[in-house]
């Protein structure tokens, strides 16, 4: 069977495998570079995320030291066990703007992480499938040329 040629006015002839061809190579070339800004979001989020929690550890420890140093008249213990002193921790650190802020803050870094991580599954996968399609579409021309 012959190819067929289109014949639109003012445009050359074109196959419409030359049509399709092009489209594939053109999404198989623009995919990599999408690909790449996309692991650049996530790394971005990734560096946010780990600098937020490095700021929420030093509040912690402050305050931990505050709590492990805290001692009452006779110079004993203020928070004598385990226990106690996690129990002030995490009231202590539910009653610090600062904590709750960055808290905030890693959740939302972490949420924005997650969307980029997907975007880079979907494109690297998008890449995938249209690698496998130009495959295909190879072999049906290498077909037809037969």
């Amino acid at each position: 069977m012959p190819a067929q040629v289109i014949l639109l006015p003012g445009q050359p002839a074109v196959r419409p495998e030359n049509r399709e061809t092009e489209r594939i190579k053109e999404k198989l070339l623009s995919l990599p570079a999408e690909i790449a800004e996309a692991k650049k979001m996530a790394r971005e989020q990734k560096t946010a995320a780990d600098e937020i929690r490095g700021q929420m550890q030093n509040i912690e420890a402050e305050i931990l030291y505050q709590i492990n140093t805290a001692t009452n008249n006779a110079g004993k213990p203020l928070f004598g066990n385990e226990t106690m002193r996690n129990a002030e921790l995490k009231r202590r650190l539910a009653q610090n703007p600062e904590y709750q802020e960055l808290k905030a803050a890693l959740q939302a870094v972490e949420a924005g992480l997650f969307e980029a991580e997907a975007l880079v599954n979907q494109l690297i996968d998008e890449f995938r499938a249209w690698k496998a399609v130009a495959e295909l579409t190879a072999a049906e021309l290498a077909a037809f040329k037969n």
